[in-house]
C-alpha cells in the first residue's frame, strides 16, 4: 500500500545555504562537506624484514611456534609475552609483517576461535624447510598439548611449595630424550624443591581404540624398564574417558608400569593444577595429588625454567636448552654451580 510520502512523489534533497556551504565558520555544528569521514586505506604487508630487527620476545615467539607449530594468545600470554593484550598486540604486528597466519578453528562452546601458525615466508626466513601443520585433527591435538605444558607453568607459579618446569621438549623435538621406540607428545621436567620428575605426557583425544592403548603401553614398559626415572601422565578429555582408559589398560598385566603411569583430566590439571588428582593407569592404586609424582630425589636445575624470562632470552637469542645434562648428568651441572662461585 501506498504511503503519503509515495503518492507525494519523489524526493527532493533541500539546498544548503550559500553561507553556510561556503563559510569559513561552522554555524550550527554543521561540518563542510570536504570534513566528511574517508575510509582508512588498507594497510599493506612488509615484504622484507630482518627478523633480527624484531624484539627479543617476539623472536622467541616465533621459534617456539617452530616447535609447538600452533597456538593460541592465552597460551603465549602464559609462556612468553606478559599479558594477553599484550600477546595480542604483538602477534597482530607479526600477522602484518607476513611472519605468522591466523588458523580458524572448529567453535566448542559459540563464538569463532583461531589460533596462529608460522606462513611460509617465515619458515624460509627462519631457514626451515618443513611444511606446516594442517587438519583441524592435528591442530587441535596440538593446542591440546601446549595447554596441558601452560597449566603445569600455571600450577608451578602458583605453588606453595618452590615448584618450577625446568625442561620441555615439545612432540617435535622430543626425540632428543633417546625414548625411541616411544615418542610422547610431550616431555617435562618439574623440580619441588630437591625432588624432581621426567614426565612424558601423552595428550588423549578420545579418538584411540583399545588395541592402540594397550600397544602404547606395551611401548612404554619396555622403555620403563631402561628408564627407571621417568613417569607417565595421560592428559583425558573426561571422568568417563579416563575410566575407560583404566579398563582396557588392564591392571598388573605390566609390572614396569607399577607406580610410574598415571591419567588425569585436562579440567582438573587447568583448574587445580599439581593439586589435582591422578590415578593410576595399568596397576592398582589410589588417587593421589599429582605433586605426588615429584619424588625422585635428584636436582635437575636448568637455569632456565619455562616461562621465566632467561627462558624468553634463551629462545629469542637463539639458543637451545641442555637437555643432555638436564636429564641425564645433573651432578655435572651441581659441580658447574660450585666451580663458579668459588
Amino acid at each position: 500500500m501506498a504511503t503519503k510520502w509515495h503518492r507525494a512523489g519523489p524526493t527532493r534533497a533541500i539546498p544548503v545555504p550559500r553561507n553556510r556551504a561556503a563559510s569559513g565558520f561552522l554555524l550550527a555544528g554543521t561540518a563542510r562537506m570536504n570534513l566528511a569521514s574517508h575510509p582508512r586505506a588498507t594497510r599493506t604487508r612488509r615484504r622484507a624484514l630482518d627478523i633480527g630487527l624484531l624484539g627479543l620476545a617476539d623472536r622467541a615467539a616465533l621459534r617456539l611456534l617452530h616447535r609447538i607449530l600452533i597456538t593460541i594468545p592465552d597460551q603465549l600470554s602464559t609462556l612468553v609475552y606478559s599479558s594477553r593484550r599484550t600477546a595480542y598486540r604483538h602477534l597482530a604486528r607479526l600477522a602484518r609483517l607476513d611472519l605468522v597466519e591466523v588458523v580458524p578453528l572448529p567453535p566448542r562452546r559459540g563464538g569463532v576461535p583461531f589460533a596462529y601458525r608460522l606462513t611460509g615466508k617465515a619458515l624460509r626466513r627462519l631457514g626451515y624447510n618443513e611444511s606446516r601443520i594442517s587438519g583441524f585433527a592435528h591442530m587441535r591435538h596440538a593446542l591440546d598439548s601446549v595447554e596441558a605444558v601452560c597449566a603445569l607453568v600455571r600450577a608451578a607459579r602458583t605453588a606453595h611449595a618452590p615448584t618450577s618446569v625446568e625442561l620441555w621438549l615439545p612432540e617435535s623435538i622430543s626425540g632428543d630424550a633417546g625414548l625411541l621406540p616411544a615418542r610422547p607428545d610431550g616431555l617435562v621436567v618439574l623440580q619441588r624443591g630437591n625432588l624432581s620428575a621426567v614426565v612424558c605426557l601423552e595428550i588423549d583425544e578420545a579418538s584411540e581404540h583399545a588395541p592402540q592403548i594397550r600397544a602404547k603401553l606395551d611401548t612404554w614398559a619396555t622403555v620403563f624398564a631402561a628408564r627407571p626415572e621417568l613417569v607417565l601422565l595421560f592428559v583425558v578429555p573426561t571422568e568417563s574417558r579416563l575410566a575407560w582408559l583404566r579398563r582396557n589398560a588392564g591392571a598388573g598385566r605390566r609390572p614396569a608400569l607399577e607406580g610410574r603411569s598415571f591419567g588425569v583430566v585436562a579440567g582438573d590439571l587447568a583448574s587445580a593444577g599439581l593439586a589435582g588428582p591422578a590415578l593410576p593407569i595399568g596397576w592398582r592404586g589410589e588417587r593421589r595429588p599429582l605433586a605426588t609424582l615429584v619424588a625422585e630425589p635428584r636436582v635437575r636445575r636448568s637455569g632456565t625454567p619455562v616461562g621465566s624470562a632467561a627462558w624468553v632470552e634463551l629462545l629469542g637469542s637463539g639458543g637451545g636448552e641442555d637437555v643432555d645434562r638436564v636429564l641425564f648428568d645433573s651432578a655435572a651441572v651441581d659441580e658447574d654451580r660450585k666451580r663458579d662461585a668459588r
